[in-house]
C-alpha cells in the first residue's frame, strides 16, 4: 500500500463534532459491540480480507475497495464468537435483574469481556500480529463509518437532528419526542443496518463542553447530563480523572446533582447559581483547614522508573521520597501525593508521609475554581 492510499484509508472512526451548548430532551443511541460486531458480521480476519480466492467475488469493503472471502471463516470472528455472545448476554441481564450484587457482577463479567473484544480489534493493527494485518484494521473502521452514516440519514429522515456522534454512539434530539419514539427510531436504524442497538436512554438535558485549550471548538468527548429519572452521566471532566482530589470529585459531584433538579433552562440556571455557592463552601474549607489529608491526595501511575524521568514530574519526586523513606516502588505503581510547602516553595510529598494539615492552599484553590468554571459557565453564558 502506497502512502496516499493508507492516508485515504486510514481514517479511523467517524466523528460528527456537537457544537457547544445545553440541549433538551436528547437521546442517546449506541451500537452493541460495533467493531467485534462487524469483524464477526464481516468475517474480518487478517487472512480472509484481499485473499487470493475471492478475488473476483468477494464482499467489496465500501471506500477503500478491498474485497472479504466467502469461502473461508476467519481465525478472529471464530475466537471471538462466543465471548460476543457471553457480553451480548450480561448485558441484557444488567438491565433485567434488580439485584445490586448481581448486578454488580455482571458488569464486571462484561466489562472483561469488553476489553477481550476491544484487544481483539487492536490486534488487527499490531504490526507482529500473527492474525491481523493493516488492511483488516482499516476494513474494520470503514464499516464502521459506513454504519454511523447510515444511522445519522435513517435518523434525520424520521425528523430527528443528530446532536453529536463519535464512532458508534449518536446523540439524537426531536421536539417533544418521547421514550417510545426514540425507541421506535432505534428499532428502525437496527432493522435497516442490521446490527444491534441500544436506546441508552433519553436526557432531560445534556451540556456539550468546549475544549479548555481552544474555548471555540468541541472536545469529542466531554459532556455531562441527567436522564429523565434523574441519574447523571459524564464524560472528560474532573470527577472522570483519577488524578483529580476527592475533595474537588466531591464539590463537582454535589453541583451536578444540585443541577440535575432543574426541570427547564430558568431552573436550570437557578441552580448554577447555586452552585457557586457550593464551591464557596469547599473553598472556605480549605482556608480553614477543614479537610483531611486524604481529601487532598492526587493519584498518578507511575509509568517508568523515578530516575528515568527527564522532566521531575510529581508523581516520580513524590516516588523517590518513600524510596527514601524505604518503601520499595515498581514500575505502574499508583502513586498518591499531596502539594505541601509555603508561598514559593511546592513541594510533592506522598501521602504516607505529610502531617495533618501540611499542604498548599494555592494548588487546591485553583483546583475547585477549574472544576467550578467547567460545569457552569457555559450554562451561565447560554441561558
Amino acid at each position: 500500500m502506497d502512502c496516499w492510499s493508507l492516508n485515504r484509508a486510514d481514517r479511523g472512526g467517524l466523528i460528527l463534532d456537537a457544537r457547544t451548548g445545553v440541549y433538551w430532551n436528547v437521546a442517546e443511541l449506541d451500537f452493541k459491540s460495533l467493531y467485534p460486531t462487524l469483524m464477526l458480521k464481516h468475517n474480518i480476519s487478517g487472512e480472509t480480507v484481499n485473499c487470493e480466492c475471492c478475488k473476483d467475488d468477494g464482499e467489496i469493503i465500501p471506500e477503500l475497495g478491498y474485497h472479504v472471502c466467502k469461502r473461508w471463516r476467519g481465525i478472529v470472528p471464530r475466537a471471538i464468537e462466543l465471548p460476543l455472545r457471553k457480553r451480548m448476554k450480561y448485558k441484557e441481564l444488567i438491565k433485567e435483574t434488580r439485584d445490586v450484587q448481581l448486578r454488580t457482577l455482571y458488569k464486571s463479567r462484561s466489562d472483561a469481556l469488553k476489553w477481550i473484544l476491544v484487544t481483539a480489534f487492536g490486534y488487527l493493527g499490531y504490526r507482529n500480529a500473527k492474525f491481523g494485518s493493516r488492511e483488516a484494521h482499516l476494513t474494520v473502521c470503514a464499516l464502521a463509518r459506513e454504519t454511523l452514516l447510515k444511522a445519522v440519514k435513517i435518523a434525520e429522515e424520521n425528523g430527528f437532528e443528530v446532536i453529536h456522534g463519535i464512532v458508534d454512539s449518536l446523540w439524537v434530539q426531536k421536539k417533544d419526542a418521547d421514550d417510545q419514539e426514540y425507541l421506535e427510531l432505534a428499532k428502525k436504524i437496527e432493522d435497516e443496518v442490521g446490527l444491534p442497538i441500544s436506546f441508552e436512554g433519553r436526557y432531560r438535558w445534556i451540556v456539550f463542553l468546549p475544549s479548555r485549550a481552544h474555548p471555540g471548538r468541541p472536545v469529542n468527548n466531554r459532556y455531562f447530563g441527567v436522564f429523565m429519572d434523574g441519574s447523571l452521566k459524564y464524560r472528560g471532566i474532573e470527577a472522570r480523572r483519577r488524578d483529580t482530589p476527592p475533595i474537588v470529585k466531591k464539590m463537582q459531584l454535589e453541583i451536578l446533582e444540585k443541577l440535575a433538579e432543574a426541570k427547564d433552562p430558568e431552573q436550570l440556571r437557578e441552580k448554577a447559581l447555586e452552585a457557586i455557592e457550593i464551591y464557596r463552601g469547599y473553598a472556605r474549607r480549605l482556608i480553614l483547614g477543614d479537610v483531611s489529608i486524604e481529601d487532598l491526595g492526587i493519584t498518578q501511575i507511575l509509568s517508568m522508573d523515578p530516575d528515568d524521568y527527564v522532566v521531575e514530574a510529581r508523581q516520580a519526586v513524590a516516588a523517590k521520597h518513600l524510596e527514601r523513606a524505604g518503601i520499595r516502588i515498581v514500575l505502574g505503581q499508583a502513586i498518591t501525593y499531596v502539594i505541601a510547602g509555603a508561598r514559593g516553595l511546592c513541594k510533592t510529598v506522598p501521602i504516607q508521609l505529610v502531617r495533618e494539615g501540611s499542604y498548599r492552599l494555592e494548588p487546591y484553590l485553583s483546583m475547585l475554581r477549574k472544576a467550578v468554571y467547567t460545569i457552569v459557565a457555559l450554562i451561565l453564558e447560554k441561558l
